[in-house]
């Protein structure tokens, strides 16, 4: 009789355990659906979601390096790439890790912001997206600077050549091959940027007014423009005209004729074009104002300034307008 109750407590304790099991399992097995299951799903679409509104990522970066390694080569340049933990050293800034402490200035507005971004996105006017220079291997003072930033959406390419003074005066990039070769790699195009190496730049003969032109667009597109619109850009070779000094000798100008910072000096090298100004920007006074030298490959003139058939009718244009320096002189001798 004790047997058969030990053995119904037994059955009755199993019949239990076995229906608790069952709800435990029913219920953890309902939770996993309503609560586990949809958040998850939530995660990864959120994540999603994240990933699709990045206009930069990894993908792009290297299909940007391997362009950048292109088109300097063509360029007969070499650039390196910099990034949060490698820093460049161009004239001991070092970006982007300084982006932020340094005046820059963006087509002449210094009321700017310009920060790092790993995917495009942020509060900047310039959101840089990636920065290469070539100051490791560029001859003195003949470094370029890069950064390719998203500017309102779009891509835009920025670069200076500063090499003094509290703010660094970046422009956008005037070379077509570059801004285009980086919005491609923005828009995702699958087509492979190929930059062509062609002998028309080197072999192209420019008169001493387009050169000068290019130059002027170059160095200082306002003062030139603004020069030619009142009547008042000239141009001559130092040897025909008088009181120019020695470190200038042999270079054809441009000039507006005023004190020695109105004069922009140039002249072809082979390959490149040799730059001489007066720069006053550190100095106490024009007189006492030291004359720097740059020096710029001819293709990258060209190819930034005189490669459409609208870039050549604006260039041409405007050599046109430039008045010989002989004329000035010879109305200053008559007056």
């Amino acid at each position: 009789m004790l047997k058969k109750r030990i053995i119904k407590i037994v059955i009755a304790f199993g019949i239990v355990e076995t229906i608790l099991s069952g709800c435990s399992k029913q219920e953890t097995h309902h939770q996993g659906n309503e609560t586990g299951t949809p958040k998850t799903a939530t995660v990864k679409t959120s994540s999603k979601q994240e990933h699709s509104n990045f206009l930069w990522n990894k993908d792009k970066a290297a299909a940007l390096d391997s362009f950048m390694k292109s088109w300097g080569n063509t360029m007969g340049q070499q650039y390196q790439s910099y990034f949060p933990g490698n820093n460049t050293d161009y004239y001991g800034l070092a970006f982007p890790k300084e982006l932020g402490q340094h005046s820059i200035a963006v087509n002449g507005n210094t009321n700017v912001k310009v920060a790092w971004s790993n995917n495009g996105r942020g509060n900047a006017d310039y959101n840089v997206v990636a920065i290469y220079c070539d100051s490791v291997t560029a001859k003195p003072m003949e470094a370029h600077l890069y950064f390719f930033t998203i500017h309102r959406g779009k891509p835009v390419v920025l670069v200076t050549m500063t090499t003094n003074g509290n703010t660094l005066y970046f422009h956008e990039t005037k070379n077509t091959a570059l801004q285009k070769g980086f919005a491609k790699i923005m828009s995702n195009k699958k087509e492979h940027v190929v930059v062509h190496r062609t002998n028309k730049d080197t072999t192209l003969s420019l008169t001493s007014q387009q050169l000068g032109t290019l130059v002027g667009l170059y160095k200082a597109p306002d003062w030139f423009k603004g020069g030619l619109k009142g009547g008042a850009m000239w141009y001559g070779n130092s040897q025909n005209t008088p009181d120019i000094g020695s470190a200038f000798q042999g270079f054809d100008y441009i000039t507006a004729n005023g004190d020695p910072t109105s004069y922009l000096y140039y002249k072809q090298d082979g390959g490149n074009v040799v730059i001489k100004y007066v720069d006053p920007t550190n100095s106490q006074g024009v007189a006492n104002a030291p004359i720097r030298t740059e020096t710029i490959p001819l293709k990258r003139l060209i190819n930034d300034y005189y490669n459409t058939p609208q870039e050549k009718q604006e260039v041409d244009g405007y050599a046109n307008e430039l008045k010989p320096e002989a004329d000035f002189l010879s109305q200053t001798r008559g007056s």
